[in-house]
Parts: structure tokens; C-alpha cells; sequence
């Protein structure tokens, strides 16, 4: 008999052990590629629609929706300044391996689903949150010297 409580004892041990160690994985997602994180976002991205400036402090931006266009979560026409951030499991977290992305203008958040492992310094792409297909992308403007601006 006191086998038999040990042996259940270990395994509901076991048990727990395991638990915490799935719910300590969890928290740590997406995985850590190792990779270190990029710079944040700076200069201009173009898209049909108009563009995007990020101003490499990692949280503010500037649209400018060409005229006639309607721009990312149907903003008319027009130059807004914001905020945004990149998150993954609602979390702030790098934007390349984030799988949103939220814009903040005037008081409204637009959420967007970012495209985990396509948004980078020479590509952003996301799509409004709850929709499939219609991607917006973001392309660098290079200057003459070839940089971002």
C-alpha cells in the first residue's frame, strides 16, 4: 500500500512539473530565434494608398492618404500624425516576429494583423484585423544615396 501512494505521489509530481513547465513556454512566445532585434522603423514606406513615415523612435507616425485614396482602416484623404505599436499575444514585442499591429490617430485604434516574418525594414505588411487577403504593403522610398527617406 505505501508503494502505491508513493508511486501516485511521483506521478502527480510529474504531473505538475510538467504543467508549469508547458505554462512557462507559453509565455515565452514566439520563440527566441536568437536573432537580436531589429532597429526600429524609420523613413518613408509607400503604398497605393499613400505613405507611411516613422520617425525610428518606435512609436510615432505620420500618414499621408493621396487624395481621392482611403487609407488604412478607411481613413480619407489626408495628413495624420499617431502612434503605433506591434504586438504578439497582446503584447509590445519586436515588429517582425509581431503578429499585430495597432495604429493610434486621434483618439481611435486601428488593429491590424501583421504579416509575422514578412514585416521588416525593407517590407511592411499587414491587413485589417478579421480579414483575409487585401494585404496592405509598405515599401521603403530610397533616396538618391539609396537610404530610406
Amino acid at each position: 500500500m505505501t508503494k502505491k501512494i508513493l508511486f501516485r505521489t511521483l506521478l502527480l509530481c510529474l504531473a505538475f512539473a510538467a504543467a508549469l513547465s508547458l505554462a512557462a513556454c507559453a509565455q515565452d512566445l514566439p520563440p527566441d530565434d536568437g536573432t537580436p532585434a531589429p532597429a526600429d522603423l524609420d523613413g518613408v514606406y509607400a503604398g497605393d494608398w499613400g505613405q507611411m513615415e516613422f520617425n525610428g523612435d518606435g512609436k510615432t507616425v505620420r500618414l499621408l492618404v493621396k487624395e481621392g485614396m482611403t487609407g488604412p482602416g478607411g481613413l480619407a484623404s489626408g495628413t495624420y500624425d499617431g502612434t503605433y505599436v506591434f504586438l504578439f499575444d497582446g503584447k509590445m514585442y519586436r515588429y517582425d516576429k509581431a503578429d499585430e499591429f495597432r495604429l493610434m490617430i486621434g483618439g481611435e485604434t486601428y488593429r491590424f494583423a501583421n504579416a509575422v516574418g514578412q514585416t521588416s525594414p525593407e517590407k511592411i505588411a499587414f491587413r485589417p484585423e478579421g480579414e483575409t487577403g487585401g494585404e496592405i504593403v509598405l515599401l521603403p522610398v530610397r533616396t538618391a544615396e539609396g537610404e530610406n527617406g
